[in-house]
């Protein structure tokens, strides 16, 4: 389990040469902002003191650092670091053997054999009332009407599968948001950039930063943009986890979305 001292060390180690400070001017309640580090390198930061202690920092607690105190805590006290005590099977004893539920053989071929007579017995009352019952009626075995031969079931037809919704059509003249791709390739802790036009905001609107991997959902990355008088935007984002990862834009007040990108880290 990581202690809150190894996990203040191991920050206090990345802070000096992330943002070239002190390492006395780490203290736990010191505000990140104070050291110098702004929303790039909060997220670099959790990406290295996650890598050394082997934890997954999700993105939402990434956001919510504001102290030193923040990042030492979200470490040291993450599920994957606590330590997991076994359970402990309690097996009851005794000195007399349990008695055997399941019944012996020879009780078994008792009751076999008292079903077996109590068949036998009541089919041959069914026989004798059944041919008493025919000879009453006057009715024998010619007399009879044949028995109707079985009409095979008609054989089911498959319904056709309904029709495929289709997307509704986009208005090509009205301007959609774009999102121009970046290089596909980048290496840990390369900037990346991201821009591109969302029309019909004007000036000033926020765009928050999504991303996602190929098995996780869609959540907000610790970044946003602001759209100019041109209604462009630009932003910068990097991150030092390798693998495949996918960006968009997002202005939440409407829920309009840029097309995404996808871009390989590594």
């Amino acid at each position: 389990m990581a202690t809150s001292t190894a996990v203040h060390e191991a920050l206090t180690d990345i802070l000096v040469r992330l943002v070239d400070c002190e390492a006395d001017e780490v203290a736990p309640s010191t505000p990140l902002r104070d050291l110098g580090v702004d929303s790039l390198m909060t997220v670099e930061m959790a990406d290295e003191i996650g890598r050394r202690f082997d934890v997954y920092v999700a993105d939402e607690v990434v956001d919510g650092y504001r102290t030193v105190a923040d990042v030492v805590r979200s470490v040291a006290h993450h599920p994957s670091t606590a330590a997991r005590v076994p359970a402990t099977a309690v097996v009851a004893s005794s000195s007399e053997p349990l008695p055997d539920p399941r019944p012996s053989g020879s009780r078994l071929a008792g009751a076999a054999a008292v079903m077996v007579v109590v068949g036998v017995v009541i089919g041959g009352l069914i026989g004798i009332g059944g041919s008493a019952l025919v000879d009453a009626a006057g009715l024998d075995e010619a007399a009879l009407p044949p028995l109707p031969s079985a009409t095979p079931a008609p054989t089911p037809t498959s319904e056709a599968p309904p029709p495929e919704e289709e997307p509704a059509p986009v208005d090509p003249d009205v301007p959609q948001p774009t999102l121009q791709q970046p290089a596909p390739r980048a290496a840990p802790g390369e900037r990346i950039e991201l821009a591109g036009t969302f029309p019909g905001l004007g000036e000033g609107a926020v765009l928050q930063v999504q991303a996602k991997e190929p098995t996780t959902e869609w959540s907000d990355f610790p970044v946003t943009a602001t759209t100019a008088a041109d209604e462009t935007f630009r932003t910068l984002v990097f991150t030092t986890r390798t693998g495949e990862r996918r960006f968009r834009l997002v202005h939440v007040p409407t829920g309009g979305t840029t097309p995404e990108v996808v871009v390989t880290i590594g």
